[in-house]
This record gives structure tokens, C-alpha cells and sequence, in this order.
């Protein structure tokens, strides 16, 4: 009797240890970014300036591996901080002068000169931050910041005549790609993810160069620095342990006792 119910209870732990397990797990890979986007103008003819150019800077995160389990979820995240920097400045070392006469009462007249010393600078920039995944595509919605920078100046003396505005803007930039549009088949294999991280920046503006000795000056800049993540959730399977160990302990028991 002893022995019918040691092999019933050791053949159903050995199958209950031979059957696998799984449940819910994640892994998860991030890495750190950044980027710098600078443009500067500098111009001593015509009226009008600008400059415009994309910055580019690319990282690789793991695909999961089918090895681990079915994977079940993915998701996409980053966090980031930005700088937008703006210069602009005009200024004015004409020698040009116009010369008048000035006689007082007793007639008595001398010559004096008057410099057309005058300036002035208006500009505009911008800066765009957007984040793509390569392969397969998924790209963020920008967020852009914008600046406005003004100076003028103007009076009738010997030397110069100079101006200039800053503008120092900075903020976050958070979000998520948006995977339910791709197969859990593109997130799986041996390759990488590859993403790219773009500064769009740009400026225009307008100033003074009605004569000789004018100098008009745009400085924009950007920078862009953050951590981006992908957390794959899946079903973990789990291999035969303890109780594989156990039912072999009874089998061999139960065999003992036979030749015993």
C-alpha cells in the first residue's frame, strides 16, 4: 500500500516540476543624451541676415531577446532639459560726417561737423527639439522656443555707437513614443533600436547698414540633454526546479525499499 501511494504522489510531483512556469517581468535598457546646435551671423553690408541648420546626435538601445520569456509590452520614454541662448548687436564707427557753419552775433563764424553715427538690430530665432526612433519610425511632436532680441541707438558725435539684446530661455521636454502602431515582432532580435535626437535651429533679422562702418551680429544657440528608456514587459518562463529534485528523491525511495 505504502509503496502504490509512494509512486502516485512521486509521479505527480514529477509532473507537476516537469511542467514550465512563467509570469510578468520587466527589463529595461536607458542611456544619456545630448546635443548643441550654434549658429552666429556676422554682416557689414545690406540690411537684412539669417541662418538656419539641423544638429543631429544618434544612440542605440537593445531590441529584447525571445530568450527571456513572450514579450508582452514596450514602451518608450525619455526626460530632457533645454537651453536656447540668443545675441544680437548692431553698432556704427562711420567717419562720415556733414560739416556746418555757426556765426554769432559779431560775426564771428566757425565750422563743426556732424557724424552720422546711428544703429539698430532686430532679430528673431528659434529652436526646435525632436526625438525619432529610426527603425522602425516613430517620431516625437517638437517643442520649440522662440526668442526676440531688439537694440538701437543713435546721436551725432565723434567714435561709435553700439548696441545689443540677450535672450536666455530654457525648459523640459518630456514624453512617450507612441508603439501600439508596430508589431511586437519589431521590438525582438539581435540588432538595435537606433534614435536620433534633432535641434532645428534658425534666425533672421534686419538692421542698419546705411553707412560706411555698420556691423550687425546674431548669435543663436541651443543645447538639449536628457535620458531616454525602453521597458519591455514579458512572460518569463521558469525551467523544472525543486520539485523535479524531490520527485526524483521519492523514486529513489521507493526503490530502496523494493530491494530492501
Amino acid at each position: 500500500m505504502l509503496s502504490k501511494l509512494l509512486k502516485t504522489i512521486s509521479f505527480t510531483v514529477l509532473l507537476g516540476g516537469l511542467s514550465l512556469t512563467s509570469h510578468a517581468a520587466i527589463i529595461e535598457y536607458n542611456s544619456n543624451f545630448s546635443t548643441n546646435n550654434t549658429s552666429n551671423y556676422n554682416t557689414t553690408y545690406g540690411y537684412s541676415f539669417g541662418d538656419s541648420n539641423i544638429t543631429s546626435s544618434s544612440l542605440s538601445l537593445a531590441r529584447f531577446d525571445s530568450g527571456l520569456g513572450t514579450l508582452t509590452d514596450v514602451e518608450i520614454s525619455f526626460t530632457s532639459e533645454w537651453d536656447h541662448f540668443s545675441y544680437a548687436s548692431a553698432y556704427d564707427n562711420s567717419s562720415e560726417r556733414t560739416s556746418y557753419r555757426d556765426c554769432n552775433w559779431w560775426g564771428s563764424c566757425s565750422t563743426y561737423y556732424r557724424y552720422s553715427n546711428d544703429t539698430f538690430v532686430n532679430m528673431t530665432s528659434s529652436a526646435d527639439f525632436s526625438l525619432s526612433l529610426t527603425d522602425p519610425f516613430q517620431s516625437t511632436s517638437a517643442t520649440r522656443d522662440s526668442n526676440y532680441d531688439n537694440c538701437s541707438r543713435s546721436y551725432n558725435t565723434s567714435g561709435y555707437v553700439t548696441c545689443s539684446d540677450r535672450t536666455n530661455d530654457d525648459g523640459i521636454f518630456n514624453g512617450v513614443l507612441d508603439t501600439s502602431m508596430f508589431s511586437l515582432n519589431d521590438f525582438i532580435g539581435s540588432d538595435d533600436l537606433d534614435f536620433s535626437f534633432n535641434i532645428n535651429a534658425a534666425m533672421t533679422g534686419y538692421c542698419d547698414n546705411n553707412d560706411n562702418g555698420d556691423r550687425c551680429y546674431g548669435y543663436n544657440d541651443a543645447y538639449w540633454r536628457g535620458n531616454i528608456s525602453v521597458a519591455y514587459t514579458y512572460d518569463e518562463v521558469t525551467a523544472p526546479g525543486v520539485a523535479v529534485l524531490l520527485s526524483i528523491g521519492l523514486l529513489g525511495l521507493l526503490a530502496r525499499r523494493k530491494r530492501a
